[in-house]
């Protein structure tokens, strides 16, 4: 669409509406306001149903003078008809009609009494709630903020920096994802001064459920995302390995062009013999300590796969 918000006010309280446009384009919306938008050559009717129509979001700022225009409530009778979402921003505490409560007496207001611009952020944060493309941008600056109190002592742009430029100082790793079946590349472990662990993978396909991280007090590590999708990271420094004996857990962060896609923790399971065991052709000791180990923490298909990269990983 044209416009993300068309904002519908009365004319005495323009100082108001033109403030909150000026505070919506600051944070890179398009607005349309009149008398601003309005051009010659049409009719003013024709141009305010095709700017409503060409607009995401109606914000309607609700006062004594909008609440008896007849002008405003033509425009939310067209916003209500074409299913708009609707946006009321209340500036003044007075009972609204009844022609405008059959419109929106069930929509969410957003309070801007006594002073509407100490109610800016809530709106804009509204407004940007209800604007499809900026989903994306909205949803990564909420895995940024998350991944920042996270990982503490973690700087962001450090690791986006360090994924950058693993290639050129760490062997990939294999990946195997019975789903697609497509190869990823780039790893890398670090660790803050509080001696906690990060992960940094490219993103994989589907979510992860039920994640964990197998290792055995070797370079032998898998991080298993689901039932079908697994990592396998090769040639992990000693130093790393070492490092994920001495903790429980540790936070993977999954980038795609720089960009957090999702962040989790994950439980680390240090099964000492793994490889080991994973060594003998038999399919199943269910006396086995390991066995035990791996019934508690990985599904029947989980350990499916788990043999079939050991397979992998000692061919090659």
């Amino acid at each position: 669409m044209k416009y993300d918000v068309f904002i519908s006010y009365s004319s005495k309280d323009s100082g108001v509406a033109f403030d909150v446009c000026a505070m919506l384009e600051a944070a890179g919306l398009t607005c349309w306001i009149a008398p601003r938008n309005v051009y010659g050559g049409k009719s003013y009717a024709r141009e305010i149903i095709e700017a409503i129509t060409e607009s995401q979001i109606v914000l309607f700022i609700f006062s004594s003078y909008s609440n008896c225009s007849s002008h405003v409530e033509s425009e939310i009778d067209i916003a209500f008809n074409q299913e708009k979402v609707i946006i009321p921003f209340r500036i003044e505490e007075v009972k609204m009609s009844p022609e405008l409560t059959y419109y929106i007496n069930k929509k969410h207001h957003i309070d801007g009494i006594p002073e509407p611009a100490l109610s800016f952020d809530i709106l804009k944060e509204s407004v940007l709630n209800n604007i499809p493309r900026l989903q994306k941008e909205l949803d990564k600056e909420r895995a940024y903020k998350l991944l920042r109190e996270d990982l503490g002592d973690f700087d962001i742009e450090f690791l986006k920096s360090v994924l950058q430029n693993s290639r050129n100082n760490r062997a990939d790793p294999r990946n195997v994802n019975c789903e697609d079946n497509v190869a990823e590349n780039e790893f890398n472990i670090l660790q803050n001064a509080a001696g906690e662990l990060c992960l940094l993978i490219r993103s994989r396909n589907g979510r992860p459920r039920k994640p964990c991280f197998i290792c055995d007090n070797s370079n032998f590590t898998i991080l298993f995302r689901n039932n079908s999708s697994a990592v396998f990271l090769e040639d992990i420094n000693p130093v790393a390995v070492e490092a994920l004996n001495k903790v429980n857990q540790m936070l993977v962060v999954e980038l795609n062009n720089d960009e957090v896609v999702r962040e989790y923790v994950v439980p680390i399971v240090l099964i000492e013999g793994l490889t080991s065991y994973l060594q003998d052709d038999a399919i199943y000791d269910k006396d086995s300590g390991i066995q035990g180990t791996l019934d508690r923490v990985l599904s029947h298909k989980q350990q499916t796969l788990l043999r079939k990269l050991y397979c992998n990983w000692r061919e090659n």
